[in-house]
């Protein structure tokens, strides 16, 4: 089974290379796991702020993540590609290196 992690910003580039590689993985018709990942960084020097921030990143990046899955779902017709998505705080290198 072919494991691919797609590091997503959300933009219309990333919205591109997740239909070229769903595109690919369809062709193939090889067993595949399609992990969306979007990571997040708070940038706030208040630390009275740091939690709520937080918590409102970690929300948007989630519901990004679910409304790209609900995309890509509509349009997989191999039973053997799976679709997960992961939201991590931390840049995107030491996110990918855990």
């Amino acid at each position: 089974m072919k494991k691919i992690l797609i590091a997503t910003d959300f933009s219309r580039h990333s919205r591109y290379t997740i239909e070229y590689i769903l595109e690919l993985m369809e062709a193939t018709q090889i067993p595949c796991q399609i992990c969306l990942l979007n990571t997040y960084i708070v940038q706030h020097p208040d630390p009275t702020k740091l939690v709520s921030l937080n918590d409102e990143l970690k929300s948007a990046s989630k519901a990004g993540l679910e409304r790209e899955r609900s995309e890509m779902q509509k349009k997989v017709k191999n039973p053997r590609l799976t679709l997960d998505i992961a939201s991590h705080m931390g840049s995107l290198n030491n996110v990918v290196l855990q």
